[in-house]
């Protein structure tokens, strides 16, 4: 008569061995992991969404060209012709530079105003609560105009600051145009177009960062004390070796003769 398979002991020697792997899975190292990886795509995806940092290649011949316009926009030099400082005082109190970040600071420097972005100026160019002698993001405050569609009032709202100043609102509906509009469409940011698939921003949230939240909850609230379970349940289930062993167990072997 055959006897009971003398390995069933060894396997379940390495079942256990597998589920203890598992079970030694760091669930909350890697669930950090995950919250990492995501904030840095979060992060990066707002840093151009919002305007943070240059969306050229600053050290090409190109980007150096561009950085210098941005210069030339922040000290007036642009500006000194067509509209002097002798006529635009208001104009000439204030600094407008691409973005405020650290990152564009290290280009286009705010000359030591106090920044202020839309936050602040939660009317556009409108003094109050947009107040002058300060350095203005002007991403943040064109953007403010583009989301709230009263991009027609941008001329006249910069004219009723500043005096009427042709070559600066050119410069504004340029960077409005082909910079801000561009940008606010395609990226947007996560605060304010989280639901709105058709940004990337939006995308990011509802077709990634939400799964990969619902997945790693699952993993913390249900994996690991799956794994747990299973491992103390085959731990108790290794006792039966020392009952099937063919050698050492409780049943040595069956002997046929004894049922003769």
């Amino acid at each position: 008569m055959t006897q009971i398979n003398p390995s069933l002991s060894s396997y379940i020697v390495e079942l256990k061995t597998a589920i203890f792997n598992s079970y030694l899975y760091n669930f909350t190292d890697m669930a950090y992991n995950i919250d990492s990886q995501l904030l840095t795509m979060q992060t990066e995806i707002n840093n151009y969404g919002l305007g943070h940092i240059p969306d050229f290649d600053v050290t090409s011949a190109e980007g150096i060209s561009e950085l210098y316009f941005f210069n030339s926009v922040a000290n007036k030099t642009l500006f000194q012709v067509t509209c002097p400082s002798s006529t635009f005082s208001t104009f000439y109190s204030d600094v407008w530079v691409p973005g405020l970040s650290s990152t564009y600071q290290s280009y286009v420097s705010c000359g030591g105003l106090t920044e202020v972005d839309a936050s602040t100026c939660s009317s556009g160019m409108v003094d109050p609560p947009c107040p002058t002698s300060e350095c203005l993001d002007t991403f943040s405050i064109l953007s403010y105009y583009y989301r709230a569609s009263t991009t027609g009032s941008i001329v006249a709202d910069a004219n009723n600051r500043y005096g009427t100043c042709p070559s600066f609102t050119n410069y504004f509906t340029n960077f409005l145009n082909n910079y801000v509009i561009p940008v606010n469409s395609n990226i947007g940011n996560t605060a304010e177009d989280n639901a709105d698939n058709s940004r990337l921003a939006g995308r990011f949230v509802s077709m990634a960062q939400t799964p990969i939240n619902n997945l790693k909850t699952y993993m913390s609230s249900n994996v690991q004390s799956l794994f747990q379970n299973v491992y103390g349940n085959t731990t108790i289930t290794q006792n039966l070796a020392s009952i099937f062993d063919p050698v050492q167990g409780l049943i040595t072997g069956l002997d046929c003769r004894l049922l003769e």
